[in-house]
């Protein structure tokens, strides 16, 4: 199955307004995957709300987990199996559409990470297996808004139990 994606459109532009005034209806925006069968045959869609994010929004979770599963929908290979670089090329591209820049993007994704850091099941897990706990928590907060949750509270261990070590190179470096 072949995935055609855009991420460009506003609600302006949804709603088929010319142009939109400074407001809210200004920052929010529609994902679209249209999932098609290989032969360019449209088979399903997946659109998802979402609201451009700045250094100044506040409530800016629900889109960052919007651009994370994005991310996952951009590419037909699994994320357990899919390479770091892969997986970075999809959150860029997917976050370009709602996050004004970049790095506003990753350091939400950092304070992601860091928090799942924090969790002692997870740093249990990670040092059993002698593995680099920003590495894994990279990786997992790839995977989404659900699976972090529940990583978070029971450790990464009994869901990946061995395919973890996948996890172990960074999918991006700090400067």
């Amino acid at each position: 199955m072949k995935k055609k994606i855009s991420f460009t459109q506003t609600a302006s532009e949804v709603s088929g307004m010319k142009s939109a005034a400074e407001s809210e209806i200004s920052k929010k925006i529609c994902l679209f995957v249209e999932l098609d069968d290989m032969k360019g045959n449209q088979i399903g869609e997946v659109t998802l709300e979402s609201i451009k994010v700045d250094e100044d929004t506040t409530e800016w979770q629900g889109a960052f987990w919007a651009v994370v599963r994005m991310a996952n929908y951009a590419n037909n290979i699994p994320s357990i199996v899919r390479g770091n670089e892969a997986k970075f090329e999809d959150m860029t591209r997917a976050a370009a559409a709602s996050y004004a820049d970049l790095n506003v993007f990753y350091t939400h994704y950092q304070q992601m990470v860091d928090e799942l850091v924090l969790s002692s099941k997870f740093i249990e897990d990670c040092n059993a297996m002698n593995l680099d706990l920003q590495a894994v928590a990279q990786h997992l907060v790839f995977e989404g808004e659900l699976m972090y949750s529940v990583v978070k509270e029971f450790g990464p261990r009994c869901f990946y139990r061995t395919m973890i070590e996948k996890f172990n190179d960074p999918i991006y470096t700090l400067e």
